[in-house]
């Protein structure tokens, strides 16, 4: 039976159905998000144990991989991350990953977060060392680590409170602000670089509207993390009809907004100096949503003075836009879940996406 092999491609097979069925009938989204979760509780969460006991695998890099060497590590990997980063869109599953493996939830989400951080940075830095042999394994061993943690972030409270655990002696940014250097940046294809944006931009919109982690991520360097996604996305994206809240650019801006809608969060932001910090990227901010002058109501609210209505309204439907374009090489969300806890969850979900 399908379900009871331990071959990866299995697993992924498996995970292609469900997205098939998703994106391909009407009651598919229903349907996919039951069987995900029948997956996830099946025989005591076997199938989750042989995706995870593989990704919290260390990986191992030679320096002079050959052909051969490549496959075996996209072997072991590649198809373990994508069932992951598939499965891990139900809020369900987030919860039941915590537990399949440990019974305290709270250290398992620390190991989940070391493991795919440290296995996603091993690559990424050799890449940007100069190891050209591994360039293939940006997209599975990168890209697909930190789609995991942006799910994670996003379907656990739990996992939030172990992510700020780990990071109780350093900031967000120092975690994961390598992905968005101009080294490495400069030197992945676009589409990956793309894609690590998407998915560190879902983390942090998680991240800033969750009520227990958003003042905490504020402190931690979450405009930091803002501020560098800013800086790593090429304007052409803009100039090129994305304007969608699937692009970096454009979703920052939405988080960037919708933290103005609270005296607690934009006192927050005034204390962290935002306008100096996002200054150099205005013309970025208003070209992401045309209209509707995204970095005049973001510097008029910080600045404290009288805001128009046309203004006020323009920011607040900036994140109602609908996505036209989806990512290259991805598709829509696989799986919706309601994020609980938050006012307007409606509008994270649209941005955690």
């Amino acid at each position: 039976m399908l379900l009871e092999t331990e071959i990866p491609q299995d697993v992924w097979s498996v995970c292609l159905l469900l997205e098939d069925v998703s994106l391909t009938r009407p009651e598919g989204r229903e349907v996919s998000a039951r069987t995900v979760q029948e997956l996830a509780a099946y025989q005591g969460g076997f199938v989750l144990q042989t995706i995870l006991t593989r990704v919290l695998m260390e990986v191992h890099l030679e320096r002079d991989m050959t052909e051969e060497y490549v496959k075996k590590v996209l072997g072991v990997y590649d198809m373990s991350y994508q069932a992951l980063g598939t499965l891990t869109g139900s809020k369900v599953v987030v919860e039941r990953c915590l537990n399949v493996l440990a019974k305290e939830e709270r250290q398992m989400a620390r190991i989940i977060y070391k493991r795919l951080l440290e296995n996603a940075l091993k690559v990424a830095r050799s890449f940007k060392d100069g190891v050209e042999e591994h360039g293939p394994l940006i997209k599975p061993l990168v890209v697909g680590p930190l789609e995991c943690l942006a799910n994670f972030v996003r379907g656990s409270r739990i996992f939030r409170a172990g992510m700020r655990d780990i990071l109780e002696e350093t900031t967000i940014s120092d975690s994961l602000g390598f992905f968005l250097s101009a080294d490495f940046v400069e030197k992945v294809i676009q589409e990956d670089a793309t894609l690590i944006q998407h998915f560190l931009t879902s983390l942090a919109s998680s991240l800033a509207f969750y009520p227990d982690s958003q003042l905490w991520a504020i402190d931690k360097g979450l405009l930091e993390m803002l501020a560098a996604i800013f800086e790593s996305s090429p304007l052409q994206q803009l100039w090129q009809g994305a304007r969608s809240s699937d692009f970096p650019v454009a979703r920052c801006t939405a988080i960037l907004l919708l933290l103005l809608e609270t005296e607690v969060t934009t006192e927050e932001l005034r204390a962290h100096n935002a306008l100096t910090t996002f200054r150099p990227y205005k013309w970025k901010m208003e070209l992401a949503y045309p209209g509707l002058e995204a970095w005049s109501y973001f510097e008029t609210r910080l600045e404290g003075r009288p805001r128009g209505e046309d203004c006020k309204q323009g920011a607040s439907e900036i994140a109602l836009v609908k996505p036209q374009n989806p990512l290259p090489g991805r598709t829509s969300d696989k799986f919706e879940f309601v994020a609980e806890g938050i006012e307007g969850a409606d509008l994270n979900e649209k941005l955690a996406g």
